[in-house]
């Protein structure tokens, strides 16, 4: 994976997959991308991106700080 952060304050951190050595064919099921979204100090967005026979799946975590 490969990560792109912005410069100054940082709201968003996206990975990309770059490539890997371990999949028998390209359209084994593998992690494509990762984006966290800082939205503020409670609370991070997350969506994870499989791909498998060439279609992407993606699934979407909200977090939050309990208080």
């Amino acid at each position: 994976m490969l990560a792109e952060i912005p410069p100054g304050e940082i709201k968003n951190i996206s990975f990309t997959f770059v490539d890997a050595t371990n999949l028998t064919k390209p359209t084994d099921g593998h992690m494509r991308n990762l984006k966290f979204t800082f939205q503020d100090n409670d609370h991070i967005k997350q969506v994870w991106t499989w791909r498998e026979n060439g279609k992407d799946l993606l699934s979407s975590f909200n977090l939050e700080r309990k208080k």
